[in-house]
C-alpha cells in the first residue's frame, strides 16, 4: 500500500517546485471479516522535489532492509523516463 501526496510550493529562491511525499507499507493479506488487523509500520519513505514540468529533480528516500534497519539515500537525481512499450 502506498500513501502519497504532492503539492506545488516555492523554495527560498522563489522558484516553484513540486514536492512529492510517499510512504509505502508492506503488503498484508488480512481476512475480509478478520476484524481490525495488526499495526503495520511503513517500510519506505520518499521525499522528491521536482521542477514545475515534472521532468527532473532530486529525491531522498529510505527503506527498511530485510533485517529491519533503515537504509538511507540522500539527494539522488531523478528524471522522467518514457514508458517502455511491451
Amino acid at each position: 500500500m502506498i500513501r502519497e501526496s504532492y503539492k506545488s510550493r516555492q523554495n527560498q529562491q522563489s522558484a516553484k517546485v513540486v514536492l512529492v511525499l510517499l510512504t509505502g507499507y508492506p503488503p498484508i493479506h488480512w481476512p475480509t471479516h478478520g476484524g481490525l488487523g495488526p499495526v503495520i509500520l511503513p517500510n519506505v519513505d520518499l521525499r522528491m522535489t521536482l521542477v514545475p514540468n515534472w521532468q527532473s529533480g532530486i529525491a531522498s528516500y529510505r527503506y527498511r532492509s530485510g533485517h529491519g534497519d533503515w537504509q538511507e539515500i540522500e539527494a539522488a537525481p531523478v528524471k522522467l523516463v518514457s514508458p517502455a512499450i511491451a
